[in-house]
């Protein structure tokens, strides 16, 4: 784990920077960072977000960047380090610090299953407002914020020490926060490449990436999830945010919130 700014500056090759006249001429003060783990990825990222009105800043774990990748344009800027432990403290400290000061509010992507302009936007205006966004995959940085109240920093929701015991309670079938019922998911989903319907478009985000952050161990066997679709006779995961009536099922998840996970395996 990479713990110190000594540590990181070891590591930190280079750091495309905007030119003057550029950065007056636009007062962009928004700024978009994605932690990147190989130069398909980063490739894959910068060409999925090339239209975007904000700067990139692009965090790459355990590689170098390469001038000829292609996407890439003169306002990104790029930091190298060794390793990413999914420290989100460290990565706000690092961008903060490797960052032009003008860049006063900041999104940050942990995971870039999904990216949405309206997320951004949505992010954007709400600091603005002096809210934060919080996601799994997706969290805002205020500059002015961090400076001020960083001894607030947010602690972990639910205690890594509680896992087993929100499991079994999930498998017991009793309803769980929102927050108990993601972690109940990763653990209980199963050893399968998960298939999103269609219906799955209209499915919170967060939901949606715990299923692509499980795809990429490359299971074999496919399955597929569905999302407010009642499936009688097929062997699959159903989520649902309305009333539902299914039967002939494993075992289900409940939240307090309303949502129901449906397994029939």
């Amino acid at each position: 784990m990479i713990e110190t700014f000594l540590d990181v500056y070891a590591f930190y090759h280079k750091t495309h920077r905007l030119q003057k006249s550029c950065l007056y001429k636009t007062f962009v003060n928004n700024l978009v960072c994605f932690v990147i783990f190989s130069a398909d990825e980063l490739e894959k990222i910068a060409y999925q977000t090339s239209q975007l009105n904000y700067h990139r800043y692009f965090i790459l774990v355990g590689f170098e960047s390469s001038k000829n990748a292609r996407f890439i344009s003169d306002t990104d800027s790029f930091i190298e380090i060794k390793e990413y432990d999914k420290n989100v403290s460290f990565l706000k400290r690092l961008i903060l610090c490797y960052s032009l000061p003008n860049y006063e509010n900041i999104a940050l992507y942990t995971s870039n299953n999904i990216i949405s302009l309206n997320d951004l936007q949505q992010l954007f205006h709400s600091l603005m407002n002096g809210e934060h966004t919080n996601k799994d995959y997706l969290i805002s940085i205020s500059r002015a914020d961090f400076v001020f109240n960083s001894t607030s920093e947010n602690v972990e929701s639910v205690p890594v020490n509680q896992y087993g015991e929100i499991i079994a309670r999930a498998m017991d079938g009793e309803m769980l926060s929102y927050e108990e019922m993601k972690i109940s998911l990763i653990e209980l989903l199963p050893e399968r490449n998960l298939t999103l319907d269609e219906s799955c478009g209209k499915m919170p985000f967060e939901l949606q990436n715990i299923i692509l952050e499980h795809n990429k161990k490359n299971y074999l066997t496919k399955t597929n999830v569905y999302y407010n679709k009642i499936k009688e006779h097929e062997e699959c995961i159903m989520f649902f945010d309305l009333p539902s009536s299914v039967e002939n099922f494993s075992f289900k998840i409940c939240s307090i919130e309303g949502f129901e996970v449906y397994f029939r395996l």
